[in-house]
């Protein structure tokens, strides 16, 4: 079993790219002054392939 702690894509993202254009945009003094991340959450669309696959079984 891996030690590593899964870190997201788009979490590593938003920190090496979107923060430092962030803290340039509006001249944020420190990285804390940037707005955080607490929880990503994208939605797919699972309901249509639910859909589809019962009529595809039925």
């Amino acid at each position: 079993m891996s030690t590593e702690k899964y870190t997201p894509r788009l979490a590593t993202k938003y920190t090496k790219e979107v923060v430092p254009a962030l803290m340039k945009k509006f001249a944020y003094k420190t990285v804390m002054q940037a707005p955080k991340l607490s929880k990503i959450c994208i939605n797919r669309g699972v309901n249509d392939y639910v859909r589809v696959c019962q009529l595809v079984l039925a």
